[in-house]
């Protein structure tokens, strides 16, 4: 190298020496060993659920090291666990910025941003379902019951499936059946006699009902009680009552097939709000509104005399659409408003699409049942009744086209030392759009560490009913409840209420009808409610939005027509126990994705998946 060439070299060099102190005195000193102490006890603090105090530990655990790359890593995934994704999402971009190469971690990426997808179609109401899993059975095998104390029945009429409960007329007889639907090998729950035919059973809570007869008076009923009662209510304003339907709470839906017409009353009054008959001279002397079905804004009625299906807007009862059908003898909204099943005297079943006004498919086309009388659900599966009410066909919805997130709740972690060596101990609890499915279909749960076997032991899956006091989520106390109480803020729902949700750890929410979520809003809470297996049921003040009706689905979550919210919500939970024997010398030392397992269960129609840190496994503590 010539002297010219070295001389920039030279002043470069001698630049560097009278800097480097200076930019030295600029960067942050790392205190490594604190950092990792803060770290560790942030990983036993995650496998024991609290996310808020995770926050804080990591916080200082980057205040004194702010190159502790894992930190990203474990706030992402109790971002996930909050249901927080975007945020989770964004944390293990800057995390996969450092460590380009982790295929482990951009797998949980991949996740976070499909359960993300599948939150918004969930909202959206885009999850339609292709198949169909057929199963015939009776009454006596749906509620453990021996067969000579099935009651009998002449005429089965609208069948209604509410908290646990098969509520069904008898017409002919006068009389009115109460199935409990979860107690496996209980009875009957009670029969009970009306003066006047009973058209429609209207659930308001666990145990209590109203009974609306054909010439229009209201009885209470009470199962556990067994009691029926007469009402304040006035006489609804009906000449022969056909059928009625919630609307809201103190509103209903009543059809008269004497009058030709819908009537929309406040029930406490039997004041008409509104009214409708179809307007075509043709059609309004034949109208024949043998059946309703509500679901949210919508109204769907099967008309006999017309031959046709009307689709009404509620609550101004707005016709949207009519669909010519051939003598339709019940219509059942399932699942979504893009869902609702006819049934027709051929007795077949068919799915429509009623606000696009497309038929999807029949169900029974190839051997349709005069035997099938009437048409009632329980979650997204459609049930159809015989006439003689001796048989229910059952219909549950598959998506196979695309798998379904499965939330994987996990609860109770523990190590535990056997004769050769630790086991690591916990529960999970499925929770999804369609647990209801896991009595029908064993799941297979398993577990890996990086890319060796874990070979976890799977208890049974257990089947339970829980008794549930859910948190009222309102923004106001003025309200005729005993539940708890969440105030919503008046910035609305965001991060930090999200932060007091977590703390609280509530077993259920009810959203106050009085108000209404954003889509955003409404995005996070049901976000946060499916990764922490938490129901969201409405208490319906007005019409329910199509938004508000699609939380309550994807949660599997109830809705409540009573103007009194008391006591307990009881719901199905699905548990199963897993042990992981944690061989010592598999137990993994470095980077926080080197010590991450997968938990994972497919159960064929769904899959789902959850990764922990175990970095040091004798730190976990039962919760």
């Amino acid at each position: 190298m010539n002297k010219i060439a070295r001389f920039p070299m030279l002043v470069l060099s001698v630049l560097l020496l009278f800097a480097l102190p200076a930019l030295a005195a600029t960067l942050p000193k790392a205190d490594r060993s604190g950092a990792v102490r803060l770290f560790a006890e942030a990983t036993g603090t995650f496998l024991a659920g609290s996310d808020n105090e995770i926050q804080h530990l990591l916080d200082e655990t980057l205040v004194k090291n702010p190159y502790f790359i894992d930190a990203y890593l474990l706030r992402s995934l109790s971002l996930r666990r909050q249901g927080r994704l975007a945020e989770a999402d964004r944390y293990l971009a800057s995390y996969l910025e450092v460590q380009q190469a982790d295929e482990v971690v951009q797998r949980i990426r991949n996740q976070i941003q499909a359960e993300s997808q599948s939150i918004e179609k969930l909202l959206r109401g885009e999850f339609h379902p292709d198949q169909f899993l057929l199963l015939q059975t009776t009454p006596s095998q749906s509620f453990g019951l021996p067969f000579w104390r099935v009651p009998s029945l002449e005429s089965p009429h609208q069948p209604t499936q509410a908290f646990g409960k098969l509520f069904v007329s008898d017409l002919a007889k006068k009389r009115i059946h109460i199935f409990d639907t979860q107690e496996k090998g209980g009875s009957c729950s009670v029969t009970f006699n009306i003066p006047s035919s009973p058209r429609a059973i209207l659930p308001l809570r666990e145990n209590s009902f109203l009974i609306i007869d054909e010439e229009g008076h209201v009885l209470k009923g009470d199962s556990k009680e067994k009691t029926l009662t007469a009402t304040d209510f006035p006489m609804l304003p009906v000449s022969r009552l056909a059928d009625a339907a919630w609307v809201a709470v103190d509103q209903i839906l009543v059809a008269d097939w004497q009058e030709r017409n819908l009537r929309f009353c406040q029930l406490s009054t039997g004041a008409v709000l509104s009214e409708w008959t179809p307007s075509s001279p043709e059609e309004r002397p034949l109208f024949d509104p043998v059946a309703l079905s509500v679901w949210g804004p919508y109204l769907a009625v099967a008309d006999r005399g017309n031959g046709a299906i009307f689709l009404l807007q509620l609550p101004e009862l707005r016709l949207i659409r009519s669909i010519p059908f051939k003598g339709p003898r019940d219509v059942l909204f399932f699942g979504d408003a893009h869902c609702a099943a006819i049934l027709d005297d051929e007795g077949k079943i068919t799915i429509c699409d009623l606000l696009e006004g497309t038929i999807v498919q029949i169900l029974n086309e190839q051997n349709p049942s005069r035997k099938l009388w009437a048409l009632f659900s329980e979650n997204e599966t459609l049930k159809a009744l015989t006439f003689d009410a001796r048989e229910i066909y059952q219909w549950s919805p598959l998506f196979t086209s695309e798998q379904w997130p499965l939330f994987i709740v996990t609860r109770d972690f523990e190590v535990v030392q056997n004769e050769t060596s630790e086991v690591l101990q916990f529960e999970i609890e499925p929770f999804g759009p369609q647990t209801y499915l896991m009595s029908a279909m064993v799941p297979v749960a398993g577990a890996t560490w990086l890319d060796k076997a874990l070979e976890p032991r799977v208890g049974p899956l257990r089947e339970t009913i829980k008794d549930d006091v859910p948190f009222l989520l309102t923004a106001t106390a003025d309200h005729a409840s005993d539940l708890p109480l969440l105030r919503l803020p008046e910035d609305g729902l965001s991060d930090a209420f999200i932060d007091k949700v977590s703390d609280l750890r509530p077993s259920g929410l009810v959203l106050d009808g009085m108000f209404h979520l954003s889509v955003p809003e409404a995005n996070l809470l049901l976000s946060h409610c499916l990764v922490r297996g938490i129901p969201i049921h409405l208490w319906a003040h007005h019409v329910p939005t199509e938004l508000e009706m699609r939380l309550v689905r994807a949660t599997g979550g109830s809705t409540f027509f009573s103007s009194e919210l008391m006591g307990l919500v009881r719901r199905k939970e699905y548990v199963l126990r897993v042990e992981i024997p944690l061989q010592k010398d598999l137990l993994p030392e470095g980077r926080l994705a080197s010590s991450l397992f997968a938990l994972y269960i497919d159960a064929g129609i769904f899959s789902g998946r959850s990764w922990f840190p175990l970095s040091n496994p004798s730190r976990i503590k039962p919760r």
